[in-house]
């Protein structure tokens, strides 16, 4: 859901092209560089808006952040990968994991190894746990203020039918062929190949099912997408941000109208 060439050449717009499909992604990075962007067009006097619908990585623009995090030493992720020769050496690690961190550990299956490796390594590197951080990252920031504008939909089945056309204009514009050649280069990382639209095609190109299927799949995975973006904004909200909520059932005009009423409110 790329802005078009003509949509980008209406408004500046930053953080696009900025990834090959094989590097990994998190919303930590996504926050630095987001708010690196903010500060640069504030800067100039301009008002930034963050355009987009997950809702994890607009929340942690309200977050104070775990700023402090150490970066991922890919020698220590070797050096433990390595010492792992059976299911014994799996459970010892996530043990070790649980003695240093048992409320991270909880929550984090023992074969989940990376994590387990990752929450190690934060340990490691500088003595305080996982847990630790991730309460820092929660705490709002109170130099930073994100006023949300939030389209709502009383009519569900509106929400779907948007959605299905959606994934329909994909399809048409292109999605298949865009994933297959990435996929055929293996160039997709982690974190492309669990993006809805992705994932869900890969089945297809694969073998294991058919196009209609991982079509079906990939409009079902969507609906329930934006049932949740729906559910985290709510939360949000619970939370403290200030959300305006704008009736997607009106004309495109009359939401146009309301949400400039409120930017320059």
């Amino acid at each position: 859901a790329k802005a078009t060439p003509d949509e980008r050449a209406l408004v500046p717009h930053h953080l696009i092209d900025i990834l090959e499909p094989g590097e990994d992604f998190s919303a930590e990075r996504y926050r630095t560089l987001a708010l690196a962007a903010a500060e640069d067009i504030t800067s100039r006097g301009r008002l930034p808006m963050f355009v987009g619908g997950t809702g994890l990585y607009i929340d942690s623009l309200t977050r104070s952040g775990a700023t402090d995090v150490p970066g991922s030493d890919p020698e220590y992720r070797g050096a433990l990968l390595s010492s792992i020769k059976s299911e014994d050496d799996i459970t010892a690690l996530w043990e070790r994991f649980y003695s240093v961190d048992p409320e991270s550990a909880e929550k984090i299956h023992k074969n989940n190894v990376k994590r387990v490796i990752r929450a190690l390594e934060i340990y490691d590197k500088t003595g305080r746990t996982k847990s630790d951080f991730d309460k820092q990252s929660l705490l709002f920031n109170p130099e930073i203020y994100v006023g949300m504008i939030t389209l709502d939909f009383h009519d569900r089945e509106n929400l779907y039918n948007r959605v299905d056309t959606r994934v329909d204009v994909m399809m048409e514009e292109g999605l298949l062929s865009e994933v297959e050649s990435l996929y055929r280069a293996d160039a997709l990382g982690d974190t492309a190949r669990q993006a809805i639209g992705y994932k869900e095609l890969l089945g297809y190109i694969r073998g294991e099912e058919s196009l209609e299927s991982a079509v079906e799949r990939l409009k079902m995975s969507t609906r329930r997408y934006a049932k949740r973006q729906m559910t985290w904004f709510r939360g949000m909200e619970k939370r403290g941000v200030e959300i305006k909520w704008v009736d997607a059932s009106l004309p495109r005009n009359e939401q146009v109208d309301i949400i400039k009423a409120m930017l320059y409110d």
